[in-house]
């Protein structure tokens, strides 16, 4: 699934529709969240505002779900996997500036930093292959821009230092000689501030002449590794996409005459695919359901991860981050503020420890049971404090984490330390039913009839258990001379153990010292 989604979300190939369908979506949404940016709230009428809340709640919620995926698919795009491409990924450049553009939406950052919602623009770099290209000639021509951009800027600090010193009267302090020093390097001459003392017009004079060698030469340099990559780019034009990920892209038959015919063809043809959508629709359902029932009978208990980790166990971990971020955004939508989202962070965590720990393939004991219970309750107290406080202040919401809270100021507790063991005891008392739900369901569900194994065609319960594994060579070892030795001794063998003989005697070749029985 995730080699999928890699292919998805990159920069999509010309026989991939959905990818460049999903192209054409994120760069969509990225223009049109800074729409609310070109109106004020004073000048906006109420159909507008609700109109432009709901915009900017919908392109939060469209580009966070794109960091999310661009995350978990990232050991993919670097080709290096395991759990530090996990982490590297948030402090790449094109990560930090996503995250700046989608933080002040949700509360983290106050509102003078609303102006970064602009950052979101730059996703289309990603999309664009003429200003990929142009990323590609500064990353690799950098050291020779650098070096012209250091001699610019020390000619620069020269000549502002020159004018501040000589036109005391003219230049009041060294920031006004600085900017006069830039717009003259630059031939742009505003007139707002100018010299009036000879030195000072030689000076201006050699800046408008330096200035115009120093703007040819990077534009010079750049020009040159622009065709370069361009005739590159011609050469290979499918350099972007590994041979083997781009075969294994899933397409959809939209051609057919009926919706219906074309959908069931698509199950028929791709049954994991299919496996995959309807586990993490029905696991997103339960977490919405639980949530609902636990709302309707106010319960002390949350119970919506429970359908996240199944889909990590059932599946794999990053089907649990996807489960997991469907049911925050359905709860952010009912609450209607794009700060709830974040709470996303208590799912995601839980999808990863529960699919590790718990996977299929790994047995049940007390020891990871402990493990688990110790991270969910300890991580989890950890986040939903820090939440509390960035999205509710202090306040807590909850009427059984208020009921704790109650019983441990009335014990003389500290207000934050208070608020602090009310959250761990509401986290104790969720993650003992949480997990306990998630292990009985994982008994009842993993090989029995609605298994998602079963779907795909992975488990074949008519398999026979005693088949005998023949053991596999690699065919670069059949050329070493004692590894070819053993393997005709192996085969002959076998064919006398067929045909009723016993192995003939074999003498190795003499080695110099005498022969070894």
């Amino acid at each position: 699934m995730r080699t999928r989604i890699f292919q998805i979300v990159q920069r999509a190939q010309k026989d991939d529709a959905l990818s460049r369908a999903y192209d054409a979506f994120v760069a969509a949404v990225a223009f049109l969240s800074i729409v609310p940016l070109m109106f004020r709230p004073q000048d906006m009428g109420p159909h507008l505002a609700a109109f432009m809340s709901g915009l900017e709640l919908t392109s939060v919620y469209v580009l966070s779900f794109d960091y999310l995926l661009r995350w978990m698919t990232y050991d993919l795009k670097c080709g290096k996997p395991g759990w530090r491409s996990f982490i590297a990924y948030p402090f790449t450049p094109l990560a930090i500036v996503d995250l700046l553009s989608i933080l002040p939406s949700l509360g983290v950052l106050p509102t003078n930093f609303l102006f970064l919602r602009a950052l979101r623009v730059t996703r289309v770099f990603r999309y664009s292959k003429h200003l990929t290209i142009v990323g590609n000639v500064l990353k690799a021509e950098r050291r020779t821009l650098l070096s012209v951009l250091a001699v610019a800027l020390m000619y620069v600090f020269v000549c502002a230092l020159i004018m501040f010193s000589n036109e005391p009267g003219t230049f009041d302090n060294f920031l006004d000689a600085l900017y006069w020093a830039c717009i003259t390097l630059t031939t742009v001459g505003y007139g707002d501030v100018y010299p009036t003392t000879d030195l000072g017009k030689i000076v201006a004079m050699t800046s408008s002449f330096f200035g115009m060698a120093v703007i040819a030469m990077p534009a010079g340099v750049i020009t040159s590794g622009f065709l370069q990559q361009v005739r590159k780019m011609q050469q290979d034009r499918e350099g972007y996409f590994d041979h083997t990920l781009r075969e294994a892209h899933i397409p959809f038959d939209a051609t057919r005459a009926r919706l219906r015919d074309g959908i069931r063809a698509w199950t028929k043809d791709h049954p994991r695919a299919y496996t995959y959508l309807v586990t993490m629709a029905a696991c997103t359902l339960l977490d919405i359901a639980l949530y609902a029932l636990r709302t309707a009978f106010d319960l002390p208990l949350w119970l919506d991860t429970v359908g996240t980790g199944l889909a990590a166990i059932l599946l794999e971990p990053s089907a649990g981050l996807i489960v997991g971020f469907a049911d925050n955004v359905v709860l952010a939508l009912q609450i209607g503020s794009a700060g709830d989202l974040l709470y996303y962070l208590l799912s995601a965590f839980a999808a990863l420890v529960v699919g590790t720990l718990f996977a299929r393939s790994k047995t049940i004991s007390a020891k990871r049971v402990c493990l688990a219970f110790v991270l969910l309750v300890g991580v989890g107290t950890l986040l939903l404090f820090a939440l509390s406080r960035i999205v509710t202040g202090t306040a807590l919401t909850a009427s059984a984490q208020q009921a704790y809270l109650t019983a441990f100021l009335a014990a003389h507790a500290a207000e934050p330390l208070a608020q602090f063991l009310a959250i761990l005891v509401d986290r104790t008392v969720d993650t003992v039913f949480t997990l306990a739900l998630v292990l009985v369901l994982r008994r009842a569900i993993v090989g029995s009839r609605i298994d998602p194994q079963r779907w795909t065609g992975a488990i074949d319960p008519n398999a026979a258990h005693d088949a005998v594994v023949q053991p596999t060579v690699p065919t670069s070892t059949r050329h070493v001379p004692a590894v070819e030795f053993l393997l005709d001794e192996v085969e002959e063998i076998r064919t006398n153990k067929a045909d009723g003989n016993t192995a003939p005697e074999r003498t190795k070749p003499s080695n110099g010292g005498g022969d070894r029985q």
